[in-house]
């Protein structure tokens, strides 16, 4: 949408961000939209894990719109895992504490992110050696850039972090969307893996696109098993992780604030999930480990699964060749 300098404040020497936009953010009225809810986003949601927009408006000689931020120093989420991994189980508790106040903050206010991924999370070490995280981009609902299996894809946002039903016809963003997100980012600070197991694989973007739309969500223990990785997944995560990444939209957590409580009942070690009941007094975390799909769960992933394949049938052949290429 635009690109990012560093720049100085006159008044004070401090360092700020400034992100100058492309003039077709004018043209394009989705593009426009986008704009206005990251000046929206930056100013309105109260967290010390967000980066604040100080000032937004459009230059009088270029007309390119422009929004001055605070400057977020730190790494990429990925790369501090790699470099880091294992995380210290205090680490890990710090960056989902962090990470869900900074999204609930949002979704308290109606702001869904729709794109939470490792690029979009900055890492700060302090002194003491705690990290200290930035939300980057929130509000920004897709790039309007060429897509990639790590980057954003118009319409869906980022393919291996974003929710199943962001593919749907007549998609309609709800904080759900990112509590999908959310449990997968979790998982991937614990292991130091990204869940789906051919997201690594170039060769497999076929099974890669399967995965992603129909497979059964195994749990968190099992999948990290299948890396060598399963002791570092606590007792009582696979049932909040189910409930996080359950592809029924209704079955998840209503939003980052219950999820990121429920969260810390894991941590602590406490029962989870004798809060969440539905209306009828059942139980609705019927997304256990290990439970079998009912046949409306197994309609819905066909529908699903059948919509989103077409788009990835577009994209895979594109992809392909840009792998090649490297």
């Amino acid at each position: 949408m635009g690109a990012v300098y560093q720049v100085e404040r006159i008044s004070d020497g401090s360092r700020l961000a400034l992100k100058m936009m492309k003039a077709s953010v004018l043209e394009d009225p989705k593009a426009h939209r986008r704009f206005e809810r990251e000046v929206q986003a930056g100013t309105e949601i109260k967290s010390d894990c967000v980066v604040r927009t100080l000032a937004s408006g459009i230059d009088g000689e270029s007309e390119l719109p422009w929004l001055v931020m605070e400057y977020a120093e730190g790494m990429p989420l990925d790369t501090y895992v790699e470099e880091h991994h294992p995380l210290p189980r205090e680490h890990v508790e710090r960056i989902t504490s962090q990470l869900f106040e900074a999204v609930g903050a949002g979704h308290a206010i109606g702001i869904v992110h729709r794109d939470l991924k490792p690029d979009n999370i900055l890492v700060r070490t302090e002194d003491d050696g705690t990290p200290c995280i930035k939300v980057l981009d929130f509000g920004i609902a897709k790039n309007l850039n060429a897509a990639t299996w790590r980057h954003t894809v118009k319409g869906l946002g980022t393919p291996i972090w974003t929710a199943p039903d962001q593919g749907k016809t007549g998609y309609v963003a709800m904080p759900r969307d990112d509590v999908w997100a959310l449990g997968l980012l979790t998982y991937f600070l614990l292991t130091g893996r990204i869940y789906w197991q051919y997201a690594n694989d170039a060769r497999a973007l076929v099974k890669l696109s399967m995965e992603l739309v129909r497979s059964t969500i195994e749990p968190a223990s099992v999948r990290a098993a299948s890396v060598g990785r399963d002791e570092l997944i606590p007792p009582g995560f696979d049932d909040w992780f189910a409930k996080s990444v359950c592809r029924e939209a209704e079955e998840r957590f209503v939003d980052a604030n219950e999820a990121g409580a429920a969260l810390q009942d894991v941590w602590a070690g406490r029962p989870m999930g004798t809060s969440f009941r539905g209306a009828d007094g059942a139980a609705t975390m019927a997304t256990k480990a290990g439970a079998k799909s009912t046949p409306q769960t197994r309609r819905w992933a066909m529908v699903v699964g059948f919509a989103a394949l077409l788009i990835v049938v577009a994209v895979v052949s594109a992809m392909l060749a840009g792998w090649e290429n490297r």
